[in-house]
């Protein structure tokens, strides 16, 4: 779809939808794409992906009836905000579309995969998502997210659905911290703090906003399973119990808390929240195509 006054582009897209329902009007479009890796099978993820997202035959039916209604409608002020604003998203999601098609094509065969009903229901949510999100990072981590659930089975789908999940949950704030733990592991919520790009290498006085905040985005991915503080393993995988440390006697306690940007406990990201990283973050697909 080609930029330019919404009003033209819905009148165009009604003129192709003349009296087809919306599937036949999708079909149409995807085949301009013309994916060839299996395009029945790629038929069908592009339908699940355009069924998550609910306002697509809601801005189309609005195109029709402004067509029927000719020059005498008369169109307010919220009513072309309103398709001023989705068919730039309608745009957005065929952009969205196709360079999923392109991130498939670079699996291979992976015809059975995107056509079992376990795939088609992530690409649903994982649309719902996508519709959802108000930056284009995280519309990236959807897209990501897709391609690689389609090409390997690193985790379970259980758990790809918890990542779709975690990407609707989490604020960008949260990815950054994700990011600064899994690019530089064994970091401290010092480190990670002076690695956000907001900090500008100083740290807050503890009874900040800045501070408040800092210490929710930890304990949210904390408590999510997505980080956690670093402890030491047995050959078996087995944590190992650390020994209480004591003061010495004679020294007084601490007249302080622990700080929010404590700079003694390293962090790193849990097994899931490295899985995390390369289904969604790290674009895994041309390693994937590789073999890895």
């Amino acid at each position: 779809m080609q930029a330019g006054d919404p009003i033209d582009q819905i009148d165009r897209i009604s003129e192709e939808l003349s009296g087809h329902a919306v599937e036949d009007y999708i079909r149409q479009r995807l085949a301009e794409l013309r994916p060839t890796t299996g395009q029945r099978a790629m038929e069908q993820v592009f339908l699940a992906g355009v069924s998550g997202v609910h306002w697509v035959g809601t801005l189309l039916t609005a195109g029709l009836a402004l067509k029927a209604g000719g020059d005498q409608v008369e169109i307010d002020g919220l009513l072309r905000a309103w398709l001023d604003k989705h068919s730039v998203k309608l745009r957005l999601l065929e952009e969205a579309l196709a360079a999923l098609n392109a991130r498939l094509e670079m699996l291979g065969d992976v015809t059975e995969r995107v056509e079992s009903d376990e795939y088609l229901s992530i690409v649903r949510e994982a649309f719902r998502v996508w519709d959802e999100a108000e930056t284009e990072e995280k519309r990236q981590y959807v897209g990501h997210l897709i391609g690689n659930a389609a090409g390997q089975n690193i985790v379970s789908d259980d758990v790809v659905r918890l990542f779709v999940e975690w990407v609707r949950t989490y604020h960008e704030i949260h990815f950054s911290v994700i990011r600064a733990i899994y690019k530089r592991p064994h970091s401290t919520r010092r480190q990670i703090w002076i690695q956000q790009p907001h900090s500008q290498g100083k740290i807050p006085r503890e009874d900040s906003a800045e501070a408040d905040l800092f210490r929710l985005v930890i304990r949210d991915l904390s408590t999510g399973g997505v980080i956690r503080q670093r402890r030491e393993v047995d050959r078996n995988g087995n944590f190992v119990r650390q020994p209480a440390t004591r003061r010495p006697r004679g020294t007084p306690a601490p007249a302080t808390l622990e700080s929010s940007f404590d700079d003694d406990d390293e962090y790193v990201l849990t097994a899931l929240g490295d899985a995390f990283v390369r289904y969604t973050i790290e674009d895994l697909v041309p390693l994937l195509s590789e073999g890895n």
